[in-house]
């Protein structure tokens, strides 16, 4: 389930106003959507809930938020010119907060 967020959302929020870099910012938003995506999969079954049918219009604020801050840290670990890009375990703590609530925790 990819194009969650588009593509002039991405740029403002990376502040690019070329079209230069189109072609990379939508492959890391493509891999930062995924990657969200998975991550909030109930760990048990592996599946994507069935409430998740999420478009550009329903998709959480908090969702698309995280879906931001990984898209910005894979844009600047490849450049590896930006504090954002060295710290994986932040973002992922950020990211963590930003979506518990849609998150299955594991069951012990």
């Amino acid at each position: 389930m990819a194009g969650l967020i588009t593509l002039a959302v991405a740029k403002g929020h990376l502040r690019i106003t070329d079209t230069d870099h189109d072609v990379d910012v939508q492959l890391k938003l493509d891999q930062a959507e995924a990657a969200i995506l998975d991550y909030l999969k109930p760990a048990r079954t592996g599946e994507v809930r069935p409430e998740w049918p999420w478009t550009t219009a329903t998709l959480p604020a908090p969702v698309q938020a995280a879906m931001l801050v990984l898209l910005r840290y894979l844009y600047d670990a490849e450049r590896g010119d930006e504090p954002s890009a060295t710290d994986p375990d932040t973002v992922w703590r950020v990211i963590s907060n930003l979506v518990i609530r849609y998150r299955d925790q594991a069951i012990a």
